[in-house]
């Protein structure tokens, strides 16, 4: 199901597909990807990828998604070349995904570069993807592609279960809500306060 739905999305490029150049120019080090699929996830996610910020500095977080905010990039189309070009330019050391919608052109090019795959705060919801309806459902073997994934309720985790998905990467989690950050403290008062 996941080849038919790659060989349909390749039949589909656009000429010149622009590809978001994710990684910020001049920058080093490890990156995070994390995407945010839906609105419902998303001030939760800005919130992590913050606290990631802050507490690694060396690490450069790239959110991407369609929830509306100014610091997503879009993600690339969904076909190898492109999926692909995005996959190697951002080559984040692991990857975090959010929401129902699935990628699957992406997901599979950034597991075929090695990028570890977490999804999490997934709901009791089914999975859809930018397919026509009469491609056979690419889910199964698009969460197949997770290393871990991180359902909000037992419920979630049947429904993962039923896809195929083995027990040992169903991994029980609570919801992912908006924290913000605490606010910043000095070292030295830190220090004294523990």
């Amino acid at each position: 199901a996941l080849r038919s739905y790659l060989a349909w999305a390749q039949s589909r490029r656009q000429p010149l597909s622009p590809v978001a150049q994710p990684r910020p120019q001049g920058k080093t080090g490890a990156v995070l990807w994390a995407h945010a699929g839906n609105p419902e996830t998303a001030e939760a996610l800005h919130h992590l990828c913050d606290r990631l910020r802050q507490a690694m500095a060396d690490v450069q977080v790239v959110v991407t998604g369609d929830d509306g905010t100014t610091d997503s990039l879009p993600l690339p189309p969904e076909t190898r070349t492109d999926a692909g070009a995005f996959a190697a330019a951002l080559a984040p050391r692991v990857g975090l995904w959010t929401g129902h919608r699935l990628a699957p052109g992406v997901l599979d090019a950034m597991h075929e570069a090695g990028t570890p795959l977490l999804g999490i705060g997934i709901a009791d919801r089914g999975f859809t993807h930018p397919g026509p309806r009469w491609l056979p459902d690419p889910a199964p073997a698009v969460l197949g592609l997770f290393h871990g994934l991180y359902p909000a309720s037992e419920a979630a985790a049947r429904r993962l279960r039923r896809y195929g998905i083995p027990a040992n990467r169903v991994r029980r989690a609570q919801p992912l809500l908006p924290s913000p950050q605490p606010l910043a403290c000095p070292d030295a008062d830190h220090e004294d306060l523990s």
